[in-house]
């Protein structure tokens, strides 16, 4: 059968058919399941997927075969329309690999019905009304909705209604930050005539759409200062408490995280809160039809809801745990007060060399970022792309500490500033990596819900736009009155009024230039910058404000043509703009590549632009920012602390961050500011406890940081030509911590790319055996000894005969020890003992 025809041929199932079609194909290459490595093999046919003796993860499975010689290097097959893509790949002309990818949403549907069962052993469907999952999660929402639709059916208005809707409030399947929005204290009547308008829509479920929209303006009319997302979860609470078998909430959370984690992609939200609603439909009947068609049939979406509330969490877990684990009691239910895990800002991830701890510190940022739930959904590439967006963003910095970094680095130092007009050079204080990534956290708004459209930003022009002379002495004035009046100000073009018609072309500025002001006409650029300002900037152009080369400190949008200020301070040329944001000072790199050049006006090359970072600039809000930032500090415990954190040690400690109930600041040394830390700023470091015991940190930087081990994981291992590497991980690393201590372990992260024998000898001369010469100061009897004694063939011991004239008496004889050029076959038996 040739490749393009089993393509085409693919049953329609991911089950025993998919696997046998695989299977046939492999016999007509003269590969059996007979040629696996240890014939430990499995087939399992009721889940469609095949299970061997390497597992990557509960969505990925790899079978292993030999003597794959006539394949080609790399055969993806066509999907099954069940989401079962199949791949065959050789590596290494030494084997096959066959895998079966199950798609996000079967792999998260498998998971969360295994960990309700966890929760709930037993729990075999929605049935039965007497099950603790009712008890838990449906009696008190039923109860809930019984008590609105009694209340609704007296027809409340005006404060009655009002009073009636804050009783609803106070349980806790609605956000408690939400409660007080049922009970507004002011425009009363105005919001209970929109409560009601809401409410009449109750009974017909096509209504709900546009009920959920309106409500949502009139909310945001009569609250400015309150989010659409908050408007959108009261709307769709009362709704859902009316309709529970034909409307659903989702607190925003819990729709992000299971939304990532079933589609692999973000919740698509747009300006349209009638459109957000109908996704959020239509999500919750996938899970509906899902569960139905996999036994467990819902009664009413408020099964679907409160099955995706218990199940919020537990994304990262697999549907094949062995044992079950409890779980907490869910906080959408009024319980007991609970005392919850330590919070902290500030952890560092410790252990021996090859433990895979800088990998470790992508997964904990991402998740730090975007959740638990929906780190669960990423594989390692999705991850790792994740990651570069949040770095893009400027959500997680990242900087490696070594023995030369310093103070001035990491908080802020005294740089050389000037340009090549310059006689000299001035010092200027310049953030280090600590401060940037704190003002961010302090300033940078929140992932905006509705963004503006990417393409539609796209579709515009972006201006660099210099206010005052750069350094002059009323910079500051020029700004602050700017940012007041809203509009923009240029020192070219003198006290002239450019407003007539006829200087709507560049040659007729030239012109006047050149008769009212010769001086200032022999300089190009002056009629440049004022046909720039007067005429190519368009109302609907984007302004972005520099501060220095390297920063910025406002955006706005152009909103008029050319005014002129008939005024005697200078700057008369203006332009009307909406500013869209301002506040301190921020790198440019977060939202271009490369810093900005002298001129005062010009247009931004649109390949150098974030523009997903300006959208969340640019989108209206309400508050600053509370989502989290991640400091990345690869081997934290190369530099010396003390003297790269300063006086900011004190500031790490939760309680000492910004709006704690113990804020602290100190004043900088070189800019005088005063700093505190962000509360949403956490510090991720990681640390080679081969280079330095967490016994000989600074008790100072101990007591702030949670440590989190990351030991050598000889379980993610497997055989390679009759080596088996788990079992050699496992004594390598016995022996080293009899010899030496636990800080000074092997991980297994050398070996993990390992494919062919010639892998594994290439690791362990190249880096396993200079790493034992380090630990035991080139004690080469006791790396004998580690590698297997006189059953090991890595090392050479050859006896040395006296130099001639050389007579010292010496009785004990003197080694000479080698690395193999080879290592012979029983190379590895001293460690496969």
């Amino acid at each position: 059968m040739e490749w393009e025809e089993l393509r085409a041929n693919l049953p329609e199932d991911k089950g025993s058919a998919l696997i046998t079609a695989i299977c046939e194909e492999l016999s007509s290459y003269g590969v059996s399941i007979d040629t696996l490595f240890d014939g430990t093999a499995t087939l399992r046919t009721d889940e469609g997927l095949v299970i061997t003796w390497q597992t990557q993860s509960p969505s990925v499975q790899r079978l292993i075969l030999a003597e794959p010689e006539r394949w080609s290097s790399s055969v993806p097959l066509a999907d099954t329309g069940h989401g079962a893509a199949v791949e065959l790949r050789k590596v290494a002309d030494c084997v096959l690999i066959v895998s079966l990818f199950e798609p996000p949403f079967d792999a998260a549907l498998r998971n969360k019905i295994a960990l309700v069962q966890q929760r709930y052993p037993g729990w075999s469907g929605f049935i039965d009304e007497t099950s603790p999952f009712d008890r838990d999660e449906r009696d008190y929402k039923l109860s809930a909705s019984r008590g609105l639709i009694d209340a609704l059916r007296h027809e409340p208005s005006g404060d009655a209604l009002l009073d009636a809707l804050a009783e609803v409030a106070k349980t806790n399947l609605i956000n408690w930050r939400l409660k007080d929005a049922f009970a507004p204290t002011e425009h009363r009547t105005e919001h209970s005539r929109a409560f009601a308008d809401l409410l009449t829509q109750r009974d017909d479920a096509e209504a709900h759409p546009c009920a959920i929209a309106d409500f949502v303006e009139v909310r945001r009319r009569l609250n400015p200062e309150e989010t659409r997302d908050v408007a959108r979860q009261i709307a769709e609470y009362l709704l859902f408490l009316c309709r529970p078998d034909a409307a659903i909430f989702f607190k925003h959370e819990v729709l992000q995280g299971t939304y990532y984690q079933a589609m692999a992609r973000p919740f698509p939200f747009s300006d349209d809160p009638a459109k957000n609603y109908i996704e959020e439909l239509r999500f919750a009947h996938m899970w509906r039809d899902a569960l139905t068609e996999t036994g467990y049939p819902p009664r009413d979406l408020l099964d679907v809801q409160s099955f995706l509330w218990v199940t919020r969490e537990a994304g990262s877990q697999s549907a094949t745990a062995s044992a079950p684990q409890p779980m907490p009691p869910s906080a959408e239910r009024p319980a007991p007060e609970e005392k919850t895990p330590m919070k902290t800002l500030n952890t560092i991830l410790y252990g021996p060399p090859g433990t895979g701890k800088t990998f470790a510190t992508f997964r904990k940022a991402v998740q730090i970022c975007d959740g638990a739930e929906a780190v669960s959904a990423m594989n390692n590439a999705t991850l790792k792309s994740r990651y570069a967006e949040l770095r893009a963003a400027g959500r997680i910095g990242f900087v490696t500490f070594h023995q030369s970094y310093s103070y001035e680095e990491f908080v802020e130092g005294l740089r050389p500033e000037g340009d090549a007009s310059d006689a000299g050079f001035t010092l200027q204080p310049k953030d280090g990596a600590l401060r940037e990534i704190a003002a961010l956290a302090a300033s940078l708004p929140d992932s905006v819900q509705n963004p503006r459209s990417i393409a539609e930003l796209k579709e515009q022009r972006f201006w660099k736009m210099s206010l005052g002379f750069s350094n002059g002495p009323h910079a500051k004035e020029t700004f602050e009155d700017c940012i007041q009046t809203g509009r923009i100000v240029m020192g070219y073009g003198h006290d002239i009024d450019w407003s007539a018609a006829e200087y709507s072309e560049r040659p007729a500025i030239l012109d006047r230039l050149t008769r009212d002001h010769p001086a200032a006409a022999k300089n190009k650029s002056h009629a440049s910058f004022l046909d720039h300002f007067r005429n190519e900037l368009k109302i609907g152009d984007f302004i972005v404000v520099p501060d220095g080369n390297s920063k910025f400190k406002a955006i706005g949008i152009v909103t008029g043509p050319y005014e002129f200020l008939d005024r005697e301070e200078g700057f008369t040329q203006a332009r009307p703009v909406k500013w869209l944001w301002y506040g301190k000072s921020l790198p440019v790199s977060q939202i271009r590549t490369g810093n900005f050049t002298m001129r005062t006006l010009y247009t931004l090359p649109p390949d150098t632009l974030k523009y997903e970072a300006i959208a969340a600039f640019i989108t209206p809000r309400d508050r600053r920012s509370e989502q989290p930032f991640v400091l990345v500090i690869d081997e934290i415990n190369r530099a010396n602390i003390s003297k790269v954190f300063g006086e900011l040690i004190t500031l790490l400690e939760e309680d000492k961050r910004a709006g704690a109930e113990n804020e602290v600041s100190v004043r900088l040394p070189y800019s005088g500011d005063d700093f505190t830390l962000p509360a949403n700023l956490h510090v991720l470091g990681t640390m080679n406890t081969a280079d330095r015991s967490i016994a000989l940190l600074d008790t100072a930087l101990r007591r702030r940081f949670l440590f989190e081990e990351t030991p050598p994981r000889p379980d993610l291992l497997g055989t390679i030509d009759g080596i088996d590497l788990q079992l050699l991980l496992i004594r390598l690393n016995q022996r080293i911590e009899y010899l030496v201590d636990r800080d000074h372990l092997i991980g297994h992260a050398f070996f993990m790319g390992c494919q062919t024998r010639a892998d594994v000898n290439s690791v362990m001369r190249r880096k396993v055996l200079p790493l034992l010469a380090e630990y035991f100061h080139d004690d080469w009897e006791r790396i004998v000894a580690v590698l297997g004694g006189a059953h090991q063939g890595f090392i050479a011991k050859e006896a040395l005969a006296v130099p001639p004239g050389l007579d010292l008496g010496l009785d004990d004889a003197r080694y000479r020890y080698t690395v193999r050029e080879t290592f012979p076959e029983d190379a590895y038996d001293g460690l496969q003992a």
